[in-house]
């Protein structure tokens, strides 16, 4: 793909979506799972195929009586997310459905969060989760901030098919509005969904009983779409922080950015080496944690929402 390249911090307001130039491909088999549609990127996750997602999108909130109420649309820091999320704007905003556009890479939850603080219609996030580097996806979140139900996603998949039986096999998918344009005509906001979501963050956790602890901690983000983030969180609650893989790097160190046993290895030296009580592991898109102790043993997701259910039973 031509004029790829991606500069940190730079975000989606570089770019524009481009059409001249891209590669034609065979249309993807494009199917919703769990939480998303994910594939390689170039080979099924390309431009045109997440045109074609978002324009299915665009016209099942149309049917749905929701494309009014707007749309929240986030990435993470894999490669290209920044422009395939302007892609997901530009269709969104031809479609006449206002957009708030994250104006740098933002973890899941903040994107959730936006969807229920605003009370848009839906939300979409720019992500393959905690995959390879090598993927991308397309995560739709519902009104309520969470993953679309399966319903919704269904009728998404059928829009698109039948949009594509509509409109030929290997037929581009129009772009939408220039970004530039949609902003020029209000349809596009560029928006910070990190900072309203630590704002609740705050309010949720009692960060003074994390003060008086006197922690020291490891924060590890796995060089995902989470760092800084809790790192700045606990460092204001007074607690030692060390933060580590918190650079920007789209392949991750050459990992699954998975917070499993296998890739804990740098969070279990870094505890080790500074006396840590523990280290706090997210995965790409911060909506996975894991853990490890100040032994070094590794605490999976699971074992952390058991105890945060007990937390919530026996103290809150």
């Amino acid at each position: 793909m031509q004029g790829a390249s991606r500069r940190e911090g730079t975000g989606a307001a570089a770019y524009e979506p481009f059409t001249r130039g891209e590669r034609r491909v065979n249309v993807h088999h494009i199917k919703f799972g769990t939480d998303g549609w994910r594939a390689v990127i170039a080979e099924g996750f390309t431009f045109a195929n997440v045109r074609r997602v978002a324009w299915a999108l665009a016209e099942y909130l149309q049917e749905a009586g929701r494309a009014g109420q707007g749309v929240a649309v986030g990435y993470d820091c894999r490669f290209l997310s920044d422009r395939f999320a302007g892609a997901v704007a530009s269709v969104l905003a031809g479609a006449g459905i206002p957009v708030v556009l994250s104006h740098t890479a933002c973890p899941t939850p903040a994107l959730s969060w936006a969807v229920v603080q605003r009370r848009l219609g839906a939300g979409v996030m720019i992500t393959a989760s905690h995959n390879p580097p090598e993927y991308n996806g397309f995560k739709l979140k519902g009104w309520f901030g969470g993953p679309a139900l399966p319903e919704e996603t269904r009728c998404v998949e059928e829009i698109l098919a039948r949009r594509e039986a509509a409109a030929g096999a290997g037929q581009e998918p129009d772009p939408g509005l220039e970004l530039a344009e949609a902003e020029r005509r209000g349809l596009v906001e560029r928006a910070d969904l990190i900072t309203p979501y630590m704002d609740q963050l705050r309010r949720l956790v009692d960060f003074e009983r994390i003060r008086a602890a006197r922690l020291r901690v490891v924060v590890d983000p796995m060089h995902g779409a989470a760092r800084g983030i809790l790192a700045r969180l606990l460092a204001e609650a007074g607690v030692e922080v060390t933060e580590i893989r918190g650079d920007f790097n789209p392949s991750f160190g050459g990992l699954a950015p998975e917070p499993i046993a296998r890739n804990l290895g740098p969070a279990v030296e870094a505890v080790r080496a500074r006396g840590a009580r523990a280290a706090l592991v997210t995965d790409g898109d911060g909506d996975r944690v894991g853990a490890v102790g100040a032994t070094g043993e590794g605490v999976d997701a699971p074992r952390i929402f058991a105890l945060l259910f007990q937390h919530l039973v026996e103290g809150r």
